[in-house]
């Protein structure tokens, strides 16, 4: 069969199998239309003379709005803004980070590159539209950047564009954003995302579509670790160049190397449908699973130890034999557990429905008014207000938002910020909330019911009360530890737990965590597990610790804690240790009935494609539901 007639059948096979999510449209059921009410604290791109659908050059608008320390958090209503010089963060305050941009939809929001703009004619020597990080801020210290509900759009002729180069730290994301060439297949552009600045992450990308470019996405200098989810890419050579990453819900179509392998990479839940040699190109640690491709001559082209795979289906591969404290009954494997998207709620329809909070001060009371008296959707904004006493979430509110990002001083002392009680609504989300330097609140986030709770972009701490055994809890791009999971199904996304001490920074009690991508600094035990379930998939566990680490937070230098701990647990962990200063000498330690054996790093090299710690396999395993 030729490869046009087998490019054909990859693509019926494609549309005909049980197609993955790929928009928060077909997730969800509805498009996010972001409407901020005008005392939000977010300032309009039309505040520095932006015309939207006017044919007019808004170049120096944005420039002015970008390159400046403030604003932070910005607005662009519906329309199409038409640009012809690239927009970097920072350009006249090189300290510009926490940047918060929201378009009014991803179809109505467009900001388009002029087709034959100068400077991006050359392929060879490929110039960046959209950056968000100034050359001068340091690789780590780009925080939380944030881009949502729009499209980046690059015109003909621009055959060197780079649409967005993406970098932040700590968390951030690129959100329901479609980047596409106007005309894919005979002016695509070079490269549609590249995190390729150094040190990028943690970050992630979401519900992002990208058309028409020689490279889709490029993660190579993620040694910080990107998580990436609801990915589709069409038109591309090269579809996603992946470097220690974890990727999930990924769909190509019409790429002849759809995913290129070179570092430490997780990829789930994939539908590859092309024409070329191999669906995917690995030369590192590779952990894959469900994976379904047609129209390549190999579904996996691999130089590691478990070498190709020929099979279009792929259930589950390692790129090096899995590790293990006590051989698992069976062929080791992952928990391949259930997996959850993270819910999503409507913003509220007219802007006059937001209940938005002052700007400055003690803001508890007012927080509490608001949720007593009725308010379903909640806005904090401001850089001088301080929340001193608990706020009990319950009745009708559904969502408690930060606009932009906010940062808040949480001065609760041993009591919890929020208190998540019952209440009217299945669900309750929290957003781009951060404990602000000077915080001295222990607990952000007490789980003190059986409801659905999701905290998301965010700088905070969780518990589980007693009263939210049972319940469901989705964390996703948040830096702050300890997450203390009792009894409970959590899922977490891009997990940034960065201290070090005697105390665990995640703990699942008695309950089932998913976990997909997490990223750590200081020395502690990263994981543990107590008569529970727990499937991790990737993580990057930095030893940029020293000895006053150790003096610093009390830990016993002649007895350091493992990196993982599992008692009387199910886990599969696929992880990477790396760094120049002290290591994990104990790299998991597994206690079973009461017998403790460890995997140590003098018998292993600090990675595992996949290390297996269950007595006997659950049953209940599977995909996304």
């Amino acid at each position: 069969m030729c490869r046009k007639q087998t490019f054909v059948v990859a693509l019926v096979l494609l549309m005909t199998s049980p197609v993955l999510a790929r928009s928060i449209e077909q997730v969800h059921g509805f498009e996010p239309r972001f409407l901020p009410p005008p005392d939000a604290g977010m300032v309009s791109i039309t505040d520095y003379g932006a015309v939207p659908d006017d044919g007019e050059d808004d170049t120096e608008a944005f420039k002015q709005a970008f390159g400046e320390d403030q604003p932070r958090a910005i607005y662009l209503p519906a329309g199409t803004y038409l640009l012809s010089e690239p927009i970097r963060y920072g350009v006249d305050a090189p300290k510009k980070k926490k940047v918060a941009v929201f378009g009014e939809s991803r179809s109505s929001t467009i900001i388009q590159l002029a087709p034959h703009s100068e400077g991006f004619d050359d392929p060879d020597n490929p110039r960046v539209f959209w950056h968000t990080r100034h050359p001068d801020q340091q690789g780590e210290q780009n925080m939380h950047n944030y881009l949502q509900h729009l499209t980046l759009e690059i015109g003909e002729g621009n055959p060197g564009a780079i649409a967005l180069n993406f970098h932040t730290n700590n968390t951030g994301v690129v959100k329901d954003v479609a980047i596409r060439a106007t005309d894919p297949l005979n002016h695509p552009g070079h490269t549609g995302i590249a995190c390729v600045d150094w040190e990028v992450g943690p970050g992630g990308l979401r519900y992002v579509s990208v058309e028409g470019f020689d490279t889709g996405i490029a993660l190579t200098r993620a040694g910080n670790y990107i998580t990436a989810e609801h990915v589709t890419l069409r038109h591309c050579h090269t579809g996603i160049h992946a470097e220690t990453s974890s990727i999930r819900g990924l769909v190509a179509e019409h790429c002849q190397r759809p995913v290129v392998s070179r570092g430490h990479t997780v990829l789930l839940d994939a539908e590859l449908a092309g024409s070329g040699d191999a669906a995917i190109d690995n030369e590192g640690g590779l952990l894959a699973r469900n994976i379904r491709t047609a129209g390549f001559d190999l579904a996996i082209r691999s130089n590691t130890a478990s070498g190709n795979v020929s099979n279009a289906v792929v259930d589950e591969y390692t790129s090096e034999p899995p590790v293990y404290t006590w051989e698992p009954a069976g062929e080791a494997r992952t928990l391949n557990l259930p997996v959850k998207d993270s819910p999503e709620l409507p913003y509220p329809e007219s802007a006059d429905e937001w209940v938005v909070m002052p700007t400055e001060g003690d803001i508890a009371d007012d927080l509490q008014r608001a949720i007593d008296g009725g308010a379903e959707h909640i806005l904090i904004s401001g850089y001088g207000t301080r929340i001193e006493s608990t706020v009990h979430v319950r009745n009708n509110v559904k969502r408690i938002m930060g606009a932009g990002n906010a940062y808040v001083r949480f001065m609760t002392e041993d009591e919890p910020v929020f208190r998540i009680e019952d209440g009217t609504p299945d669900t309750v989300l929290f957003e781009l909330l951060y404990a602000n330097y000077g915080s001295s609140s222990e607990l952000t986030y007490e789980h003190a019911s059986p409801r659905t709770l999701v905290i998301r972009h965010g700088g905070s701490n969780y518990r589980t009360a007693d009263e939210g055994a049972g319940g469901e809890v989705f964390i996703e791009s948040n830096v702050g530890d300890p997450l203390v999971f009792g009894h409970v199904h959590a899922w977490v996304r891009g997990a940034n737990t960065e201290q070090g001490g005697p105390q665990p920074t995640i703990v699942n009690e008695g309950g089932t965590l998913w976990l997909l991508g997490q990223k750590t600094e200081d020395f502690a035990t990263k994981l543990r597990t107590v008569n529970g379930t727990t499937e991790l998939l990737g993580g990057v566990y930095r030893q940029n610790h020293d000895a006053s680490d150790f003096e610093r937070t009390g830990l016993d230098r002649s007895n350091p804690p493992p990196l993982f701990e599992a008692i009387d647990s199910n886990v599969s962990l696929t992880y990477v240790s790396w760094g120049p200063n002290v290591p994990y000498e104990v790299l998991v330690r597994a206690t079973r009935d009461g017998e403790t054996r460890e995997l140590r790093r003098d018998a292993h090299d600090g990675s595992a494609a996949l290390f297996v710690g269950y007595s006997e396999r659950p049953e209940a395993s599977g995909q996304s539901d």
